[in-house]
């Protein structure tokens, strides 16, 4: 017996131990291969590090294998080779040439005429070095090739004029293309002569693809076509300028006469700097597809713009510009300078006023890319202007942007929306925001920290609809919406004083309420004339909610409508805390909440009902069931007609007439038994357990049969 245990011992901890072998094989396997390559390494060396570097980029390519991978440059590599050099190929692979160099001061050296790469790749974090000639030439082949922000270019010669930089050719340098070969190029660093989509020369059956931007910079012209004749594009032809220098212009079609376009063309620009756009290639290039330049994201691009930037529209040439409707954006930053434009997160305003001021009367979006801390006095009103209305959003997609509530307490003076962002308490207790009748939105993407982290009720943000120190006029409306945050608890109406105006509240998703919402007001004197509505349809109040204000002597003197779709909470009072009152209709609508149709729900969780209250959706009382008892009772009763079956044996027509009555009463008890037949047919017993039994009993018996083959083993082991 021991010895079987000890073998299925041994078994089991060889499963594990091959389990973890092969986990670790398969995780080696999908790893980024890196190898180290300079002009002062030997291929008889490994390349596994900075010391052991190789010397040749084919070397550098056979260790890395098919997937391809990092080739890393520790100091200089310089690649030669014919007039025009083809790098190895190696089929599936692509590769990132990096520079080892912190600094980016490690040299790829360029040192023949033209360089045709056969393979995908990315320059990164280098110095790419021109040293042989004058218009030397970097040739994607229709092989991906992006260039980062960290790329340099030094010219041949260090002298800075257009033929000493690098020239760029997203596509063939001495033909055309199938319908599968598509140039595609990503150039956000380095300086070029100038940058050509497609091919040298030759017709392209595949698409082109360039993007531009970041601190990339083009000496000359951009060809978004081809170079040279004949010279056609037949796939599609997408240009993206997001940034970047271009110092004279774009040109959506190729360079040289009887030079075409012959497929769509779309243009989208964001950012970045040119002379001109030209609707043609240059000399007399021609683009005889659809033209759409996007210029929709682009500060500043409006009709006037179009008519001095875009030249020679065609017929099928549409601009897109910016919706006058679509909000502004502005980014807002406690690391942020008023001196700038706060037009992107790198030149990002200081102060909210800045950010007001530049979004102007219409209002906009203020983003904060890392941290805005707002400050000012005990009850801090923020910066009026009339007529706008503002979304605070964080930048970071996971929502941690942090807004910093850094005051006892926060006046809103426009409509806003927060959205995305974390929402901080770092001033004081009993921290508020308070809307003035301005409307006030906060989003499910909104999360909100107590005061020190602390989670209690008078650590969260407290929210208040209307004003903080008076009434209002009869044209002023509360107006709040919460679907996300965490609150101690929440005010519909004033802090204190008399609302002409009317109060809504709608509370859902993942918002949450520590304490009570109080749909009136707080304080005394306390009341609403224009109307109270509150839509619940989520989320959850951890206490309950009133119907009026906070204190005594206070009152909601109009009508009061509530729907309630979802969410969680104690109860719903009538009435406010202590002596508060509520003195017109109230109409409670449950008709959409699952839990108000379960029996005597309206008892236990709406409390002090007035006359004036009226409970819609809730389920009609039952009345049938006093009927059905009776019924039952009828088949009892037909025992008198057997009796009398036997004594008419002469008169055969009065047993015909009397047995009728039997055959109608025993209808009902034939349909009750349909329940147990119905049962039976299931194969379910009731055994208190969940109709269950049979699989028990299933269980059991595997369990028997486990137990004998297991004996049966050890008995003739023991034989």
């Amino acid at each position: 017996m021991k010895k079987l245990i000890s073998i299925l011992l041994v078994c089991v901890l060889s499963l594990t131990a091959f389990s973890a072998v092969f986990t670790a094989s398969a995780a080696d396997t999908t790893a980024t291969k890196t190898v180290y390559l300079s002009d002062n390494g030997d291929d008889s060396k490994d390349g596994l590090t900075s010391a052991n570097a190789v010397k040749t980029y084919q070397k550098a390519q056979e260790i890395l294998g098919a997937a391809g991978g990092i080739i890393m440059i520790p100091d200089i590599y310089t690649y030669a080779g014919s007039f025009t050099y083809k790098m190895p190929y190696v089929q599936g692979a692509s590769y990132v040439i990096r520079g080892e160099k912190a600094d980016g001061s490690s040299l790829f050296v360029h040192n023949r005429k033209n360089m045709a790469m056969t393979n995908p790749i990315t320059f990164d974090n280098l110095t790419y070095k021109i040293t042989a000639n004058t218009w030397s030439s970097l040739i994607a082949n229709c092989n991906k090739l992006e260039i980062t922000e960290t790329v340099t270019v030094e010219p041949f010669n260090g002298v800075k004029e257009r033929n000493n930089y690098l020239f760029v050719y997203g596509g063939f340098y001495d033909g055309g293309t199938g319908a599968g070969k598509n140039a595609d190029i990503t150039l956000n660093g380095g300086t070029y002569g100038y940058v050509v989509g497609g091919n040298k020369a030759g017709e392209m059956q595949g698409s082109v693809t360039i993007n531009f931007g970041g601190k990339a910079e083009i000496i000359n012209r951009l060809y978004c076509g081809g170079e040279g004749t004949p010279n056609d594009i037949y796939g599609g032809l997408n240009v993206n300028i997001s940034g970047g220098k271009i110092g004279d212009v774009i040109y959506l079609g190729a360079s040289g006469d009887a030079t075409f376009v012959s497929c769509d063309t779309n243009v989208k620009i964001t950012g970045g700097e040119f002379a001109a756009i030209f609707c043609r290639g240059s000399l007399s290039g021609v683009n005889n597809g659809n033209i759409t330049i996007d210029v929709s994201g682009l500060a500043g691009a409006d009709a006037a713009w179009v008519e001095t930037y875009i030249k020679d529209k065609t017929a099928k040439t549409t601009v897109k510009l910016a919706d006058p409707n679509a909000k502004k954006t502005v980014y807002l930053s406690d690391n942020g300078d008023d001196a700038k434009d706060g037009l992107t997160s790198a030149n990002a305003v200081k102060t909210y006023q800045k950010a007001q001021e530049i979004l102007g009367a219409a209002g906009g979006i203020i983003m904060i890319p890392d941290i805005y801390t707002y400050a000012g006095s005990f009850t801090y009103k923020m910066p009026y202007v009339q007529g706008a209305s503002y979304v605070i959003r964080g930048e970071k997609a996971d929502g941690s942007s942090l807004f910093v509530h850094n005051r006892k307490n926060m006046a809103m003076t426009n409509p806003i929306t927060f959205d995305n962002l974390t929402y901080k308490i770092t001033a004081n207790t009993w921290s508020s925001l308070i809307a003035n009748c301005n409307k006030l939105e906060i989003t499910e993407t909104v999360t909100v920290e107590p005061f020190n982290g602390v989670k209690e009720r008078n650590n969260y943000l407290f929210v208040y609809g209307g004003f903080y120190d008076g009434g209002t006029g009869a044209g002023k409306n509360a107006d709040i919406t919460l679907n996300g945050g965490t609150y101690g608890y929440v005010v519909g109406g004033n802090k204190a004083g008399e609302m002409q105006g009317s109060v809504t509240i709608n509370f859902g998703g993942k918002a949450e309420i520590i304490n009570r919402l109080y749909c009136g007001g707080e304080g005394t004197p306390n009341d609403i004339y224009g109307g109270l509505n509150v839509n619940i349809s989520g989320g959850k109040i951890g206490d309950v909610i009133y119907l009026g204000a906070s204190g005594d002597a206070t009152f909601v003197s109009c009508d009061t409508n509530v729907k309630i779709t979802g969410g969680e909470f104690a109860a719903i009072f009538c009435r406010g805390s202590l002596s508060g009152i509520n003195n017109g209709n109230i109409t409670i609508d449950v008709s959409g909440y699952a839990p108000a149709q379960a029996e005597g729900w309206a008892d236990t969780y709406i409390k002090d009902k007035t006359a004036k209250t009226t409970i819609v959706g809730l389920p009609a009382p039952e009345t049938t069931t006093p009927e059905a008892d009776t019924t039952t009772a009828e088949p009892e009763t037909t025992t008198e007609p057997e009796t009398t079956t036997a004594a008419p044996d002469t008169t055969t027509a009065e047993p015909e007439t009397t047995t009728a009555a039997p055959d109608t009463t025993t209808a009902a008890p034939d349909s009750t038994t349909a329940a147990p037949d119905a049962t039976e047919t299931t194969g379910k017993t009731d055994d208190g357990k969940g109709g269950c039994g049979s699989v028990v009993s299933i269980s059991c018996v595997g369990a028997i049969i486990l137990i004998g083959l297991g004996a049966g083993m050890l008995r003739r082991k023991e034989q």
